[in-house]
């Protein structure tokens, strides 16, 4: 919507007690809610004092669409000028978001509907919601696209046919709406053109559309949204190199993980002038830093230049690589690998005081390691040299996890010991002695979570994923996960306060799933529980019982 301003100089008003006060809409012309409003041309709104006018152009929605309006302004009065008289039996509806502030910066405290109509009814159809972010949720756009015409939307090319903005807890409401059935999207539309720049605005999906009845303007209420960056582009492959005779590392411009045929098959790498295939015996992302792919070889390429072709691998988004930069140069390496191996990263971090009772140890590695007598040069033992026993396991080559048999001691320092004689690389080298120092938490301050999660949808698949997140801790919280609905649990929790989350795993991948606006893929279904838990110590909170939202609204006239 281009908008055309006509206004007094802005300026700071004179002194006084600092001004707190949001503007608010005082009066408007034709009244809200007027019926058979006359034919005209323009609408009126005054505010309770006066509003920075460029806060306007951001701010201001009018549904339907009436194309380019005149904004004119008159001390705190607003006229609205529109191109056409209005048409006859058509709701209209302007609304003011909360980007709207005075000349104190004080912003709207939430979106602001003025709807009239020049027929002798009013849609009043209603949808409400709320986007789960960390942070103030005002000028959060919410759009909505009345699917009546058939069309599926696109918002990378299509306005929508109705904006709400959110508030500063992320709530929005839809009003006035014509019956039907609704595309919503929540969007920080950071060019304010009202169309969606992938790779520049975040977007949210719902998990279904939205439903409004003709006849009773029934509300569709409940629906929730998280949004994110997506990502269109595949990985692209921008350099690689041999950091010795047997080892080749390949750097790519975004995080990558294995294509459906494995890491291995993923890979190839050839002599340049001959163009003979050099087997890899080894391949793995670093999992320091997803940028990087590591492959050994057991041929020496010392030799001559050699070039590697990425086939299937993809980054996070599963968008497959890029075709385009998809190979690589470069020349052999003559030296062997006598670098000593290092430790990258540890869990829990040396030093650590508040570690759990059953805690998993993990280890990170430059470079990939011998597995054949790592256990033998591992040990975690208390300050009494009493060994914990447990089991090892390797997440990667270069990246190992110690599980403890047993629980471990309240409040007792616990040592991890590497032995570097035993501790070695494929080449051999052994890595230097290593001791990581831990304290466990106190028991007695812990505490516990429990309820129950339910699918009213039948037709509901895939693992449930609760999450617990203590407020105010920069982790990402505790999951638990469930097969089936029923009974959550944490246990060995903090005290403090909590918020629960929860999302139901339905294409199996072990994450939360955004979806796609177009073409249009469903995010998974997720909810929010609604109160905040307040945990004691010794004093286990339990009856947390929630459920998932509808998939699908059926009861729509």
């Amino acid at each position: 919507m281009t908008l055309f301003f006509c206004c007094a100089k802005e300026g700071m008003p004179p002194g006084g007690p600092e001004d707190r006060t949001p503007p608010a809409v005082i009066h408007t012309v034709p009244r809200a809610g007027a019926l058979n409003v006359p034919p005209g041309d323009r609408a009126v709104i005054e505010f309770s004092e006066p509003v920075r006018s460029r806060s306007m152009s951001d701010a201001l929605y009018i549904s339907p669409y009436p194309g380019e309006v005149r904004l004119k302004w008159r001390s705190k009065r607003l006229m609205i000028q529109f191109p056409e008289p209005f048409q006859a039996g058509q709701t209209y509806v302007i609304t003011l978001g909360t980007g709207i502030s005075d000349y104190r910066n004080n912003s709207m405290d939430s979106t602001f509907t003025l709807a009239f109509s020049t027929g002798d009814r009013l849609d009043v159809g209603k949808i409400s919601g709320r986007y789960v972010s960390d942070g103030d949720a005002r000028g959060v756009d919410v759009w909505a696209y009345h699917l009546r015409t058939g069309l599926v939307p696109d918002p990378a090319s299509r306005p929508p046919h109705y904006i709400v903005q959110c508030s500063e807890d992320g709530r929005f409401r839809f009003s006035h709406l014509a019956g039907g059935r609704y595309r919503l999207f929540v969007v920080k539309d950071r060019l304010k053109d009202r169309l969606y720049t992938p790779m520049e605005d975040e977007i949210g999906v719902g998990y279904r559309d939205a439903y409004v009845s003709k006849e009773t303007g029934w509300m569709d209420s409940g629906l929730f949204f998280r949004s994110h960056r997506e990502d269109t582009l595949g990985p692209a492959l921008v350099q690689s190199r041999a950091l010795d005779r047997r080892h080749v590392a390949m750097q790519f411009s975004e995080s990558v993980r294995p294509g459906p045929g494995g890491l291995i098959k993923d890979f190839q790498l050839t002599e340049t002038l001959s163009g003979d295939t050099v087997p890899a015996a080894l391949v793995y992302v670093d999992p320091a830093n997803p940028r990087l792919v590591h492959l050994y070889t057991d041929q020496d390429l010392s030799k001559q230049n050699y070039r590697v072709f990425v086939h299937h691998i993809e980054d996070d988004a599963s968008n497959p690589v890029d075709t385009a930069r998809n190979s690589f140069e470069f020349p052999g390496a003559e030296a062997a690998d006598t670098t000593a191996p290092v430790l990258m990263a540890v869990s829990p971090a040396p030093g650590s005081r508040l570690v759990p009772l059953d805690p998993e140890i993990r280890l990170v590695f430059r470079e990939a390691m011998d597995s054949t007598g790592f256990a033998g040069g591992f040990s975690l033992a208390d300050t009494m040299q009493h060994d914990v026993p447990g089991k090892l396991k390797w997440i990667s080559p270069a990246e190992m996890a110690f599980i403890p048999g047993q629980e471990l001691e309240s409040l007792t320092v616990y040592r991890v010991f590497l032995n570097g004689a035993q501790i070695t690389d494929l080449a051999g080298n052994a890595a230097a002695d290593t001791v990581i120092q831990f304290r466990t938490i106190n028991a007695d301050t812990l505490s516990e979570i429990s309820g129950m999660i339910d699918d009213p949808s039948p037709s509901g698949t895939g693992p449930f994923v609760v999450t617990a997140v203590r407020i105010g801790e920069q982790t990402a919280g505790r999951d638990v996960v469930l097969r089936d609905p029923g009974r959550f649990l944490f246990t060995e929790l903090l005290p403090g306060d909590y918020v629960l989350e929860a999302y139901r795993d339905e294409d199996h991948d072990s994450r939360y799933s955004f979806g796609v606006p177009f073409p249009f893929r469903p995010a998974e279904r997720f909810t929010v529980y609604q109160d905040t838990i307040h945990l004691r110590a010794r004093w286990p909170n339990e009856g947390n019982d929630f459920q998932l939202p509808l998939s699908s609204r059926i009861h729509m006239q």
